[in-house]
């Protein structure tokens, strides 16, 4: 596997762009039309800015595509793809194809590169010409609860591929450089799946040549996005798809059925818990059951909490829960 040091180019070494080699910026663009330009920005404004930037807009309907067409006309750096609503997949492979630099940096249109990105990424790049892909930290942002924090800055490069198969740890898509090379070996994003795609192909790339992690951040994301029932139900889709998929990913054996049994089982429980905080039990419980079937080792207090709540209600719960943090107050502290 590659090295994981971290090597990261003094920026007064970095005046242009010839002590690296090529990068394309890839943005899948639908319906962004509050945050692409904020986006579009960032990728400019890095120390190192990348040679190009490929933008596919993909069936956007709220004119997504003709700000982006309105404020860059004739930019140099910018090349604007146009295509009918094909998933993000299908949009991401659109601009690969459509790209002509050997290293990819990828941003989706309501995150932002944080300024040297493509610098520290690259020259993480140029001093391991075996390093195939670098994973990045990120600045995470929930703006409906006013919090940020990182993620990805520490991971335990022994275990990693495991850890991030069982979803701990993964990189964001917008914080991730990868050779085109790589590409060239194990293909690009499974455009068959609907969640889980990105970390799909990062898995892939990684069994294969391995990769070098950045614990610094660089980009930030917008999470806890608006998600509706049937974006939710397609993401569970995507998820069965993305198992199916990687079976014997780690091993046909007794090793390789428990890592992929506790990693889709999390993911189950997952499942469930949301199905029970949106009061739809029974399809919690079906998700619980084969979670049992693939792991029963877990802590059931979490999904025990949810499951209550379902069947009280929301209002009951909180009352239930009030009543016993009151009477917890209340008693009497015992001599010992």
């Amino acid at each position: 596997m590659a090295s994981n040091d971290i090597q990261v180019m003094p920026a007064d070494d970095v005046a242009s762009a010839d002590w690296r080699p090529k990068v394309a910026g890839i943005m899948p663009l639908y319906n962004k039309r509050d945050t692409v330009l904020d986006a579009i920005e960032s990728m400019l404004a890095q120390s190192s800015p990348p040679d190009e930037i490929v933008i596919v807009d993909d069936g956007s309907t709220d004119g997504s595509g003709d700000l982006v067409a309105d404020k860059y006309v004739n930019h140099p750096l910018i090349r604007l793809i146009r295509q009918q609503n094909r998933g993000v997949s299908a949009a991401r492979n659109a601009a690969i194809r459509a790209s002509t630099a050997p290293i990819l940096a990828f941003l989706d249109a309501d995150d932002k590169w944080l300024p040297r990105r493509v610098e520290e990424q690259a020259a993480i790049m140029v001093a391991n010409e075996s390093c195939m892909i670098v994973l990045g930290a990120a600045v995470l942002c929930n703006e409906s609860m006013g919090r940020t924090w990182i993620e990805g800055d520490v991971i335990r490069r022994e275990t990693y591929l495991k850890e991030y198969f069982r979803e701990q740890h993964l990189p964001v898509c917008s914080g991730v450089m990868v050779r085109r090379a790589a590409l060239n070996e194990v293909g690009m994003f499974d455009e068959s799946l609907q969640m889980g795609e990105d970390h799909d192909l990062w898995l892939r790339v990684m069994l294969r040549f391995g990769f070098a992690h950045h614990p610094k951040p660089v980009v930030w994301y917008r999470c806890c996005r608006p998600q509706t029932l049937a974006s939710v139900e397609r993401d569970f889709l995507g998820n069965d798809i993305y198992f199916a998929k990687h079976r014997y990913t780690f091993g046909r054996g007794i090793s390789g059925r428990v890592i992929w049994g506790i990693a889709y089982a999390a993911v189950l429980r997952r499942h469930a818990d949301w199905f029970f905080k949106h009061g739809e039990g029974w399809r919690a419980l079906k998700k619980i059951t084969r979670a049992l079937r693939l792991w029963p080792f877990f802590n059931p207090l979490p999904l025990t909490k949810s499951a209550v709540a379902c069947m009280l209600g929301p209002r009951a719960y909180q009352s239930v829960v009030s009543l016993t943090h009151r009477l917890r107050r209340r008693r009497p502290n015992r001599a010992s």
